[in-house]
């Protein structure tokens, strides 16, 4: 529950910082870059919708395609699309059962909508395809903490870290195994 709080804390305090620096500011060097923030968005979103245009094309083209279709999950997860992006990944795994990057992005756009049972469901399964994929441990740490299974949550952590504590998974997973003692 407390996770939950920490977030919308850290979501308040960003917006009051870009309320801030957008909106305090009000002479022409603050507008001029609030101008090109905006302008940039645009451009962002632009090649967003590019992107999208070009992994449905060659799904169109080749709808067997798992790396495409995983791609374009990928964007529309990136986007904060998660209903889109859970649809596409669901087809990538369908196509690459074994695909595990697919199947812990699943399980993480299912962590985005709260959707917390089908999130452990899916990383468990991807854990079982390949319990040597440290993301996949690290997530499901993600997972469980947020249904408020400290002890699980401990269980995976600990077992993405054992696997390689130097690398920058093992590493995450370290700092919340300290923050969850």
């Amino acid at each position: 529950m407390w996770i939950k709080t920490a977030i919308i804390a850290v979501i308040l305090i960003i917006g009051l910082g870009a309320g801030y620096y957008f909106g305090m500011g009000k002479n022409s060097e603050d507008r001029s870059q609030k101008i090109e923030a905006e302008a940039s968005g645009k451009n962002q979103r632009a090649a967003i919708d590019e992107a999208i245009r070009v992994y449905k094309e060659r799904i169109a083209a080749n709808p067997k395609d798992a790396e495409a279709v995983s791609r374009l999950a990928d964007i529309y997860f990136e986007s904060g699309k998660f209903e889109e992006a859970i649809s596409e990944y669901k087809k990538a795994i369908k196509l690459n059962p074994k695909d595990v990057d697919s199947i812990n992005d699943l399980g993480l756009a299912y962590l985005n909508l709260g959707k917390m049972d089908d999130a452990i469901s899916e990383l468990i399964k991807g854990t079982k395809i390949d319990p040597m994929y440290q993301r996949i441990w690290l997530s499901l740490g993600f997972a469980y903490i947020s249904k408020d299974n400290k002890i699980e949550a401990r269980k995976a952590w600990q077992r993405a870290a054992a696997m390689d504590p130097a690398s920058p998974v093992g590493k995450e997973a370290n700092k919340f195994l300290e923050r969850f003692k």
